[in-house]
Formats: C-alpha cells, sequence, structure tokens
C-alpha cells in the first residue's frame, strides 16, 4: 500500500517518477495494470474510487506539466473575493512547453522561488504575483477592484504587489507597465479613507515599504469611545491629524484634538500629530522611531493601557516593500 502516503499529500495522486522511487518499474506497472491506480493526466495517476475535486484537478496539471498554479487557479486557491477558476491554470519556466487538454499553460522567463509558495499541498504563485499577473488577463477596472478586495480581506498589501512589479518590469516585462498607474491609485485612495490625511499617510507609509498601518481603530479611554485615524494596534502607536487638515473650526477642531490625544495617551497610546506642515521624511522618521520604542519597551504586543477595539475591516499588518527605487523605471 505505498501508494497511500503521497495519494494521501497530493489529493489521491500519485506521479510515475514516486512510483518508481518506491517499488521500480515492474511493481508500479502490474499497480497500474490492476486497477489500483488509474491514468490522469501524463505520468500522474489517481487512486481508484477518489472524488474529484478542483483541488486535485489543478495539483495534477502541476504534476504533469511540471508548474505551479498560477493566474485564475492561485487567485482561487489563495482565496481572492470572486475568484473563479473553471480549468487548470498554470505557469512554467521558459525552457518548458506544456500542452495539457483543458489546461491554460503559461510560461514566464522570470519566476524565481521568492515568488512561489505552497498552499495546501498545492504550488502557486504568491498572492502579490498571482495579482501582478492577473493584471494582464483582467482589465484595469478589474485588475484595481481586485486589488483593492483582496488587500481588504488580508490577502496581500500594496507593498508586496509594488515589490513583486518591481521585480518583474525590471526583467524586461512590458506587458505588466499598465499596473503602475493602478498602483498609484490603490497607494493614494484606499477604500477606507475617510479624508486627504489618512490617503496621504497610508501612500507614504507603503512607499517607504514599511508594515501598513490599520485604520479607523476604535479605543476606550476614561469611559469614551474614540476612533484613531491610522495606527499600529500591537504597538499602540497612534497618528492623529490636526485640526486645520481637516476641519474649519480650527480654533475648536485643536481643543478637541488636544482632549482626545491626553486621553488616549493616558489610555497607552503613543500618538503621533500630523498636520499640513509634515513631510514624508519627518513622518517617516517619527513613525519608525515609535514603533522602534515600543517594540524595544514593552517586550510584547500590546502591553499598554485600555484594550483597543478596532472596527471591522481595519489594515493588515504584513509587510513589504514599497515603490523604492523601483518606481518610475
Amino acid at each position: 500500500m505505498w501508494w497511500r502516503e503521497p495519494g494521501e499529500r497530493q489529493y489521491g495522486l500519485v506521479t510515475w517518477d514516486q512510483g518508481i522511487a518506491a517499488v521500480g518499474h515492474d511493481s508500479m506497472v502490474r499497480v497500474i495494470r490492476s486497477g489500483i491506480l488509474v491514468r490522469d493526466r501524463p505520468g500522474v495517476y489517481v487512486i481508484a474510487g477518489v472524488p474529484w475535486s478542483r483541488e486535485r484537478d489543478i495539483l495534477s496539471a502541476c504534476l504533469a506539466g511540471a508548474a505551479v498554479a498560477s493566474h485564475r487557479s492561485a487567485a482561487w486557491i489563495e482565496r481572492f473575493p470572486g475568484a473563479v477558476s473553471l480549468r487548470p491554470e498554470i505557469t512554467t519556466g521558459p525552457d518548458v512547453r506544456v500542452r495539457l487538454p483543458g489546461v491554460k499553460a503559461h510560461r514566464s522567463t522570470h519566476l524565481p522561488p521568492e515568488h512561489i509558495t505552497m498552499i495546501d499541498g498545492i504550488p502557486c504563485t504568491i498572492p502579490a504575483r498571482t495579482a501582478v499577473d492577473m493584471s494582464a488577463v483582467l482589465s484595469d477596472d478589474s485588475v484595481e477592484r481586485m486589488i483593492n478586495r483582496a488587500h481588504d480581506h488580508n490577502i496581500v498589501t500594496y507593498a508586496e504587489i509594488v515589490a513583486v512589479f518591481n521585480d518583474v518590469r525590471r526583467r524586461g516585462r512590458r506587458r505588466v507597465a499598465h499596473l503602475a498607474p493602478i498602483l498609484d491609485r490603490c497607494l493614494g485612495v484606499g477604500e477606507k479613507s475617510r479624508s486627504d490625511g489618512e490617503r496621504w499617510v497610508r501612500a507614504t507609509i507603503a512607499k517607504a515599504g514599511m508594515r501598513a498601518p490599520q485604520q479607523q481603530i476604535w479605543v476606550v479611554a476614561n469611559g469614551n469611545r474614540y476612533c484613531i485615524d491610522v495606527g499600529y494596534v500591537p504597538e499602540k502607536v497612534g497618528i492623529e491629524f490636526q485640526g486645520q487638515w481637516a476641519h474649519a473650526d480650527r480654533r475648536q477642531a485643536l481643543v478637541e484634538d488636544s482632549d482626545r490625544i491626553s486621553e488616549l495617551e493616558l489610555a497607552g497610546w503613543l500618538m503621533l500629530p500630523v498636520t499640513h506642515a509634515t513631510t514624508a521624511s519627518v513622518l517617516i522618521d517619527r513613525v519608525q522611531r515609535a514603533l522602534a520604542q515600543r517594540t524595544s519597551t514593552s517586550g510584547h504586543s500590546g502591553a499598554h493601557g485600555a484594550p483597543a477595539c478596532p472596527e471591522v475591516g481595519e489594515g493588515r499588518e504584513d509587510e513589504g516593500r514599497g515603490y523604492g527605487a523601483g518606481h518610475g523605471q
């Protein structure tokens, strides 16, 4: 029953090479002739009686083509909102040409190991590479909507997509050039941003390659609920826009901002005020120092003050590179 071990890992699939390595050529042929293993695709067999599944279908194509799941198949595996995979879609390196019935095969001149991951036993492109690849098969409006929704569902960050975009563009892939203005819009206009200040902070932090902040973070302090515009919940670092950025009545706004910042800081938050005069370099420097200070003094996340109560849909905290030197090349 040697086939059970690989079959359990591979949705009931066993390759010819795995069989040869396990029991030799003659024994593998006998198992196939007995009907225990049934041919699924060239070099790939399925254990008799194992039901069909989309995961099995995609993995079978990957095994037969020495490829990875990509494009729509990768988006479906990675649970991109609205993603549909009607047939396996795979990508190989430039020296491999795959022709499999019912399979959409792509070839790439640049598919480094860091662009590949394993999800539920299936090799596939990482979410950021999937987003970049999908830009070649969808309209610009659909790509922008897909990227925003994937970001909001914590599947991938804008900065991670930018990093892969810069990487493939440096390798001469011209078909992704149209993605640059789409990413500019995504970075500058997040769907959850309520003001120009929030949009500017998100874009500035993303382009600096820093971890994306969360938005509209609700906190209880001294019996009152306050909403922090942008911040980092684990370290309890908040970024607040001072009165004149978003308020017509500057004097009243400054009084209210001062009161709320005092209460939030007494509750354990380190608040960083931002005004029209704050430059991008100053913002990045202060955020970096604040996060470093909280990390070094607390020893663990969320060690100070009252608990935060984030709203549903707050920002993701994964790391990734922003445009950096790659933007505009």
